[in-house]
């Protein structure tokens, strides 16, 4: 992921933080439990490889642009708190590859990210209109999920399985209220699991490759809640 991504999220959730006095804090009606579901784009991270012969390289598995999909509950502490239970599929596919040498190609598989994350959130309300900003900083489990990899020199690589890593997520978001049985949301979200090393990513005959950390992303979704 590029960095510039991550420190231009980092600034708008510091606008929401800092809002003037205008950016009144109201008691929310809506106090409850409610479900919750949005979709959107995913811009998963690069994979960084590194392969484990006698003699080492590395490079970069290039990944395109995806869809994301969230889904859970949540309960609306009835003022400015809320907290989400929810389950986060993140789709690709590779696009091409490179290595230190500075040779690449293209290439083709599915990238699958599954998510479980604890979220919490901070509402504002804005005197006279429907629109709340928030900000929300969750934790959870991610775990990776790879088809077979095929670079266009032939062949392909088998993914074997991965083990579940640990994983926080932070968002900024601005809902829209529809009635006191629901909104519309819109939010940009970044993901994080590099604290854990995965290792067997790939491997065959000839090569046995690594992820050199785990994998993160950032997304953007549109959504409703609705009150139950």
């Amino acid at each position: 992921m590029k960095r510039h991504k991550v420190l231009s999220l980092i600034s708008i959730c510091s606008l929401f933080l800092f809002s003037p006095s205008t950016i009144a804090e109201e008691n929310d009606s809506k106090k409850g439990v409610y479900i919750t579901i949005g979709s959107g784009s995913a811009n998963i991270e690069d994979q960084t490889w590194l392969n484990k012969d006698s003699v080492p390289y590395k490079g970069d598995f290039k990944i395109d642009t995806g869809n994301s999909t969230e889904l859970g509950l949540g309960y609306d502490f009835g003022e400015k708190y809320r907290l989400e239970l929810t389950y986060l599929k993140s789709t690709s596919d590779y696009y091409g590859y490179n290595n230190h040498l500075g040779e690449e190609g293209e290439a083709w598989g599915p990238v699958k990210v599954e998510s479980i994350f604890l979220t919490s959130y901070r509402d504002w309300s804005i005197k006279g209109s429907k629109f709340s900003p928030y900000l929300a900083a969750g934790i959870g489990i991610s775990k990776r999920a790879l088809g077979n990899f095929h670079p266009d020199t032939g062949g392909s690589h088998t993914a074997t399985p991965h083990h579940n890593m640990l994983a926080y997520q932070i968002k900024t978001g601005l809902s829209y209220f529809i009635n006191t049985k629901s909104d519309l949301f819109f939010e940009a979200a970044y993901r994080d699991a590099s604290g854990t090393s995965t290792h067997g990513v790939f491997g065959d005959d000839d090569n046995n490759f690594r992820y050199e950390r785990g994998v993160a992303a950032l997304e953007f979704r549109t959504g409703a809640r609705i009150k139950l």
